[in-house]
């Protein structure tokens, strides 16, 4: 089976869910990286948004992943969590 996760560098899990739809996960990187743009612009540094991407990976079945395989920083912040609350209704 097919599903799409999000990468940093195209190398390292950036978020806990692999999504079934290419389009559910392009659409949940829009808002990592418009969420990282204007953390970045707030405090004028750099973003690292265009790093990010949405990459196919074949599963046997869909798991959510371990938070332990992740990286601290790559958890979805507060602010990108109630993106994801308001896009599901």
């Amino acid at each position: 089976m097919k599903v799409y996760i999000i990468c940093f560098d195209r190398d390292h899990i950036s978020y806990p869910t692999a999504f079934l739809e290419r389009e559910k996960a392009e659409e949940r990187l829009r808002i990592m990286q418009d969420a990282m743009d204007a953390d970045a612009d707030k405090h004028q540094c750099k973003s690292y948004s265009q790093w990010y991407s949405v990459e196919e990976m074949e599963m046997e079945r869909p798991i959510r992943l371990s938070t332990e395989m992740l990286d601290e920083q790559a958890e979805p912040s507060e602010k990108l969590k109630k993106a994801a609350l308001e896009i599901k209704e």
